[in-house]
């Protein structure tokens, strides 16, 4: 019983802590969102400018689709299942480049050190409509394992980077507002740093190092970027000046300055990308009113209207959750049991999430304890292959109640051109109960 006490506390805390966050998310869009919203990259600005003279060069780079899947393996962490299957078709871009050498400086925290050497090239890269995925191979200086420890690295930024295509857009831009600034200055554009439009993309971010080979001074990181909708650029550019490495355990930092450009050609594949379209043959559900249906090289999209559902109202507020969770988490330290009332509230707060969530998209072991077992959607060709949802943060996704008693799904699946065949179905489960939608492709 202890075992099962501690496991539905850990449960609680962890339910908790996502009330907490919607708390602190609630405060924020109420007293700094409008700000935030327009200057939000503001939030990462460090307090002190180092500027230096460095050396640049701009390579200009021939681009292949990759042929070889053992030579990019490495590139596929942090990619959701459809993007790797696009890769194993060769959808992905290998550079052929030569390094970039730039002679920079290290700033350790004000100690500069200079004429270091840096190189720097993009191995591989990859396009569509929401992802821009990139993998950067870096050469080190002998001299900055003096100031830190590559074998122990945690985590590398490129904390300028600025990447547009051949119209002049910017596809994305990092926290530097300065470097920002000075590269719109250069290049003529008219931007305002962290106002985003359909010209200047407003990206998410994930990235992290991939590859050190211990004792030497190669390590590799990869960048995904995701947004609504990338254009289908033919050129890309990449300006950055300045690298950041962190080690792991001291988090002690150090800060590559130089000057790097890279210039690459899209492949027609990338540019020239198209989707596919699906058309409805039948729903077993008169409530669903499917709205978009297709598949891309890196996944498989649908989108339905579910009417005759109502919002269900929250039981508690969020400053009811936060003092209802500090008593109970109290209670339980100072007596090691967890009460019935406390119970009873933990399952009351599951019961509406499982509400909100009509459709589930995963897992959610959680529901068990109020007595709902979750099947996750999922995409079915005709060979019987399932596709589940991929999960990733850039995917696109939509779940929310509308006017008129109404609620909106759209989502990802891993399911590529590669796999999609004539008919397939799509299984949506509507709180537990199973939904089958059939699909034909349109020629």
């Amino acid at each position: 019983m202890e075992n099962n006490n501690q496991k539905l506390l850990d449960d609680f805390k962890l339910n908790i802590a996502i009330s907490n966050f919607e708390k602190d998310l609630k405060n924020e869009e109420e007293n700094v969102a409008p700000k935030f919203r327009k200057n939000w990259r503001k939030y990462f600005m460090k307090k002190r400018w180092i500027i230096a003279v460095c050396g640049s060069l701009i390579l200009v780079s021939g681009v292949v689709l990759a042929k070889n899947i053992d030579n990019i393996k490495n590139y596929f962490k942090g990619l959701d299942k459809g993007v790797q299957r696009a890769a194993e078709e060769g959808y992905i871009a290998d550079t052929n480049m030569d390094y970039i050498e730039s002679n920079g400086i290290i700033d350790d925290e004000g100690e500069v050190i200079d004429n270091i050497k840096i190189d720097a090239k993009i191995e591989n890269f990859m396009m569509d409509d929401v992802n821009l995925n990139m993998e950067f191979n870096f050469l080190l200086d002998e001299k900055i394992k003096e100031k830190i420890d590559l074998d122990k690295l945690h985590n590398i930024t490129l904390k300028d980077l600025i990447i547009r295509d051949e119209e002049n857009r910017i596809l994305y831009a990092g926290p530097d507002e300065q470097a920002f600034n000075d590269y719109c200055k250069e290049n003529n554009l008219n931007y305002i740093f962290g106002e985003t439009n359909e010209n200047y993309m407003n990206c998410n971010l994930q990235y992290f190092p991939t590859y050190h080979e211990k004792n030497s001074n190669f390590v590799k990181l990869t960048y995904n970027l995701n947004t609504d909708t990338f254009p289908k650029s033919k050129k890309l550019y990449f300006s950055f000046g300045k690298i950041k490495l962190e080690e792991e355990i001291t988090k002690k930092t150090i800060t590559l300055i130089g000057n790097w450009n890279i210039e690459l050609d899209v492949p027609e594949k990338m540019y020239n990308r198209t989707s596919q379209y699906y058309k409805v043959i039948s729903v077993d559900n008169k409530d669903f009113e499917v709205y978009a249906s297709k598949v891309t090289d890196t996944g498989f999209e649908i989108g339905t209207i579910i009417s005759n559902i109502k919002k269900p109202e929250q039981p508690f507020s969020l400053k009811e959750i936060g003092e209802k969770a500090e008593k109970y988490n109290k209670e339980y330290n100072e007596t090691g049991i967890i009460s019935e009332e406390a119970r009873e509230f933990k399952n009351k707060y599951i019961e509406w999430i499982y509400n909100e969530s009509p459709i589930q998209v995963s897992k959610n072991n959680e529901y068990k304890l109020i007595g709902k077992e979750i099947q996750p959607a999922y995409v079915e060709n005709s060979d019987g292959e399932k596709f589940y949802c991929t999960l990733s943060p850039g995917r696109k996704a939509n779940g929310n109640f509308i006017d008129g008693n109404k609620y909106d799904f759209y989502d990802t699946f891993s399911m590529t051109k590669y796999d999609a065949t004539d008919n397939i179905r799509v299984i949506l489960f509507y709180y537990g109960t199973p939904v089958t939608i059939e699909l034909e492709k349109i020629k």
